[in-house]
């Protein structure tokens, strides 16, 4: 008898044990803590405008039929889209259904876009760190601050010798091969941010919640600056070598969305002591001091979104957000010592990417609503005149032109309040005392418009090398902001854009990412690392990828559509 109770009770703890764990695995589902694996997807394909497209389907002899009649699809599968349509007319389903058959075989869903599309793109190969639960496969959250000690988490940090370095939670390990099998190399004496580390001649720095640590051997780490706000976004940290004089230059930013906070663009001087000097470069004041300093008008802003440091000259850029007076693109040329406002004024200085090549200088636009570009200025022009929106206090200002008010000292001599924007509607004399920030004054604003890629709100870029040693950079995008503008639909990107030695530029869409809840605005793969043999390494946010690490290859051929389906759909 005691023998069947002791198994009742063995069954009954159980039977709550396992309730327990549903309601737990239920729980950190429904907050997104964890994600089921999607095994199975309809495909889903982006239809640029005017640009045919051979769809596929294993089963032969196949009718296909699109539910817009606005897309043809020929018999042979070549679909075709001849204007451009946003949300919800450029959306659909296109289907092959076998001769016969009242069910489809293939299923495809489509977007209309007007960029280029189908030409090359990203291969997923491998999804990282997933785990199982009752038979059911998950995906591991990225680092939260308030479920990393209840999971597992793993973040990608970079490229060093060939050996790709990450970690989970804080171990730290590498490999050339798999990240499920990686060496380890040493355990953090703090949690690591969702960054990538940068490696100089002296040192290895790394981003912890809210500090830099620094190691001279991948093992050994200290706390070498400790920041007040935590490291968010991907690119808060760059440096610079000086070969001449042996010294590196680190560069690190603050970002978060505290009201009334100041955040500080820091810099660290490293020589071969090994020991970091650091200062504060720069202080992005609140919108909080401004109102108590007016002065401080091309100094504030809400926070800092990026920092990068431009390979081909050494120079710091940083740009800040987010409404349009707090939207700026600011640029060093001495290491820090002095900033120059190269631009400010419009959302189109709002950036979460700064890229560079040879001849000109890229960013793109972290705006929730159309248009969101991606522009370009030729160096020699910054090199001639340093800026695109000036600050005036000689001439006169011209009807049609945007300005801001930059200081005055009667009232009302602008229709604008000092810092507020207006547009001109006649001229006005402009002194040491009355002075403007040309917002788009086209004998300044000389930048260019490379695409409009409007659909949600561009994040980070990363450059990779094609197989044939070319370099692209990686974009990605999300679409924030869809569910109040209904743009084109609710997926994230990624883009590859490539330079030409003529200074023409490629943009090509190469994936799509699926948010894992349709409520969700944010859904992203962005690039950190990528190895030797090609392979690039995304950590996934809020997408059906869940919080894992991906790996995927760029196919990169930029074909033209085939000669066969340009004659079958009688395309000029």
């Amino acid at each position: 008898m005691r023998n069947i109770k002791n198994k009742i009770r063995l069954v009954s703890f159980s039977t709550v044990g396992v309730s327990l764990l549903v309601l737990l695995v239920m729980f950190l589902i429904k907050f997104g803590i964890i994600v089921p694996l999607q095994t199975t997807r309809n495909p889903h394909i982006s239809l640029t405008v005017g640009v045919p497209f051979q769809l596929s389907c294993e089963q032969e002899n196949v009718t296909w039929y699109s539910d817009n009649s606005a897309i043809t699809v020929s018999p042979s599968g070549v679909a075709f889209v001849s204007e451009d349509r946003q949300f919800p007319d450029g959306q659909g389903t296109i289907q092959a259904f076998p001769v016969g058959s009242n069910s489809p075989s293939c299923t495809y869903t489509y977007t209309v876009v007007p960029w280029a599309t189908n030409e090359s793109k990203l291969v997923i190969n491998e999804t990282n760190t997933m785990m199982v639960i009752f038979g059911y496969k998950f995906h591991y959250p990225i680092v939260r601050l308030k479920t990393q000690f209840i999971l597992p988490s793993m973040v990608v940090h970079g490229n060093v010798d060939g050996w790709i370095y990450y970690s989970k939670n804080r171990k730290l390990f590498k490999t050339k091969t798999n990240l499920d099998n990686g060496e380890k190399v040493t355990d953090l004496p703090f949690w690591p941010a969702k960054q990538r580390f940068i490696a100089t001649p002296f040192g290895y720095f790394m981003r912890g919640k809210k500090g830099v640590f620094f190691s001279e051997d991948l093992v050994s780490w200290e706390l070498s600056l400790k920041t007040k706000h935590p490291a968010w976004l991907l690119d808060n940290m760059d440096y610079w070598y000086d070969k001449d004089n042996q010294i590196a230059y680190i560069y690190v930013s603050e970002y978060s969305v505290k009201e009334g906070e100041d955040h500080l663009l820091y810099k660290g001087v490293i020589d071969a002591s090994k020991r970091p000097k650091w200062e504060t470069a720069f202080t992005v004041h609140s919108e909080t001091a401004l109102r108590k300093d007016s002065r401080l008008i091309s100094q504030a802003a809400r926070h800092i979104h990026l920092v990068k440091v431009d390979p081909y000259t050494g120079d710091v850029w940083f740009g800040t957000g987010d409404e349009d007076n707090q939207a700026m693109i600011q640029r060093s040329t001495d290491h820090g010592k002095s900033f120059q406002l190269i631009g400010t004024g419009s959302q189109e200085y709002r950036t979460l990417g700064i890229w560079f090549t040879e001849k000109y200088i890229y960013w793109n636009m972290d705006k929730s609503f159309p248009d969101q570009m991606v522009c370009r200025v030729e160096r020699n022009y910054l090199n001639e005149r340093r800026f695109l929106t000036p600050i005036l206090k000689a001439g006169k200002t011209k009807p049609g032109v945007d300005y801001i008010v930059f200081s005055e000292n009667l009232n009302n001599y602008f229709p604008a309040r000092q810092g507020e924007k207006f547009r001109e509607n006649y001229e006005r004399s402009l002194s040491e005392e009355n002075q403007v920030i040309a917002v788009n004054d086209p004998d300044y604003d000389k930048k260019e418009l490379v695409a409009n890629l409007t659909n949600g709100s561009h994040w980070s870029t990363f450059d990779v090398k094609t197989a044939n040693g070319e370099t692209v950079t990686l974009l990605t995008t999300t679409s924030e902001g869809f569910h109040r503008n209904k743009t084109r639909d609710n997926l994230g990107r990624v883009f590859g854009i490539k330079e030409s030695k003529s200074g023409s530029v490629t943009v090509t869409e190469l994936l799509t990412v699926s948010p894992y809840d349709p409520k969700i605005e944010n859904a992203r793969l962005e690039a950190i690392a990528q190895a030797n043999d090609g392979t690039i390494y995304f950590q996934s946010f809020h997408s059906d990828f869940g919080g894992s690490v991906i790996s995927g290859n760029l196919l990169w051929n930029g074909n033209e559509p085939v000669e066969s389906q340009k004659e079958e759909l009688k395309l000029d």
